[in-house]
Formats: structure tokens, sequence, C-alpha cells
């Protein structure tokens, strides 16, 4: 009941939604009780805190449409708990309590504060699309976000035991004019790509090798109804293709880590040594974020 509460929004709605979602929640937590359980013992031997007293909500999230609109519950449960588990292993309490608190800089442009640079966060309780969100920034503005789940990869039908789901890709609205100073600055790559290029040397360091791009109709909002935005497809679908994902049965996309470029021949001549520039660039962004994480 505790966690229920917490993970009600009171400022933002009614009290009368609000107990309404608190119902639903216990109804729930009861009907998946064993999960659930075997959820809570899995978060607590992390030795985590902040995750109790920042980020309560995580214990019920699996009790709520999450990551992928194909996951049931159980599945949902399974991936809180191994995402948190590798995170914990792999990269430390201090990054796990930091991202939950303050965020991390895990990489940036230049020695500008200001700069363009990229934060790693744990997701809040009530972001139902991922669990580590990286944060494209510059000034004290958010311009891009890309999420992304560890789950185990016999969920995702892969013979590797984690797999790094990338669950959300995402531009923040009128803020064409920062996204092209960023790009200017940063190697003339969109601000997206270098996201990705941090979320290769994150899945390097939690020592991933095969991403999992979220496809149109499996991304969590497809969940809920049609999704109109005109950018949707080209945020997902398009531009997994563009990095040489490979189309996947159940409508995702397989990627690695690091990833595949396309070959310098097919792209026309005159295009060649920017194309070439810019997957220099992506690269030292991917090698200093495994650079970060084994100070």
């Amino acid at each position: 009941m505790q966690f229920a509460c917490q993970t009600v929004d009171w400022g933002r709605r009614s009290p009368g939604k609000s107990f309404e979602l608190i119902a639903k929640s216990v109804m729930r937590l009861l009907f998946f009780f064993p999960c659930t359980v075997r959820l809570a013992r899995a978060l607590a031997v992390l030795d985590c805190p902040e995750l109790q007293t920042q980020n309560a909500g995580v214990f019920l999230k699996h009790l709520r449409k999450a990551y992928a609109s194909n996951l049931s519950t159980a599945e949902r449960a399974r991936i809180v708990a191994h995402h948190y588990s590798v995170v914990r292993e792999r990269l430390g309490l201090n990054f796990l309590s930091n991202s939950i608190d303050r965020g991390v800089c895990v990489w940036s442009a230049n020695d500008d504060p200001m700069g363009p640079r990229i934060i790693a966060r744990t997701a809040n309780q009530y972001d139902f699309e991922s669990e580590l969100n990286l944060q494209f920034i510059l000034g004290s503005e958010l311009l891009y976000i890309m999420s992304a789940v560890v789950a185990p990869g016999t969920l995702w039908q892969s013979d590797e035991p984690s797999v790094m789901v990338i669950t959300r890709v995402q531009g923040i609205r009128l803020k064409t004019p920062q996204m092209k100073a960023a790009t200017a600055i940063c190697g003339d790559c969109a601000p997206r790509l270098l996201l990705f290029a941090a979320m290769e040397g994150l899945a390097i360091s939690l020592g991933v090798s095969q991403i999992i791009g979220i496809g149109v109709r499996q991304q969590i909002a497809t969940a809920f109804g049609s999704v109109k935005s005109p950018s949707f497809n080209e945020n997902y679908d398009l531009f997994w293709r563009s990095l040489n994902g490979h189309f996947r049965l159940d409508g995702n996309y397989n990627l690695t880590a690091p990833s595949l470029h396309t070959s310098l021949d097919s792209v026309p001549s005159k295009h060649r040594t920017r194309s070439l520039h810019r997957r220099i660039y992506r690269d030292l962004v991917m090698r200093s974020v495994i650079k970060e994480f084994r100070k």
C-alpha cells in the first residue's frame, strides 16, 4: 500500500482519480504478488536506498504497460530486476546512486560546462518507457533523449545473457535552432547519433554486445492508441535502418555494440569525407563513454 500511494502523482490528479489508481495498483499487486515479491527481493540486495527513498515506484512499475507493448507483467518484473542487477554489478553503486540523485555526465564536447553534453539519469517512477535515460543537453536546455533497459536475452530470443533494449528516441519540440547549433559544434553529428554512440559505449561497459531498437509497432506509446506524429516512424524504424539495424520478426531491430558502419563505397563520393568525419566523431564519443566507466 505504501508503494502504491507513492506511485501516484497527487499534484497532477484529483483525489478521486488518485484513489482510483491506488485501488487498481493494489488489485494488480495482489494478483501478481509472487513476481512482485521476487522483484522486491532482487532489488533489496542492491543496497541502494535511493531506489526506495526517491524512486519507490520502480517496485510496482511492472504492473502497468512499460518498455514495449508486447511484454507481460512477469516479463516486465524480470526486466526491472535484471536491469538494476547488471547496472549495479558492472557500473557500481556510486553510478546507480548518483544517476538517481542528480545524474552523471558521461560525455561532454569540450571544457565548457554549458556546452553540449550527455547526462545519464535513472528513469523516475512515472517514466514507463525505460529505466535509464541519456539526455543530450546544451546550456541548460534538454534537446534530445534516448532511453533503454538492460534485459535478459531470453526475453528477446537472444543467446546473449543480457541485451540493451533502446525503448525511446525523442527530440524535444521547438528546439530546432539549438539542435542545429549543437550539431555544428559536434562534428556535424546530430544529437541522436551522439546519444546512440554513448549508448554503444554504455552497452560495452555493461558487457552487452547486442542492442535491440524498439520498432514502431512495439513502442510503448502504441499500446494506448495510434501515434499520429510524423516524426514517430523517423525516430524508430527509419533510424534503426540508417544504423544498419536488421529487422526482426517481432517488429524490432537487431544492432550491435559497436555498430556496423555502412561501407563508404556505398556513399556518394561527394559525401564520403563528411560521412567519415561523422563516423570518427561518433567513435570518439563511444570510446569516451567507455573510458569514463573505466576510471
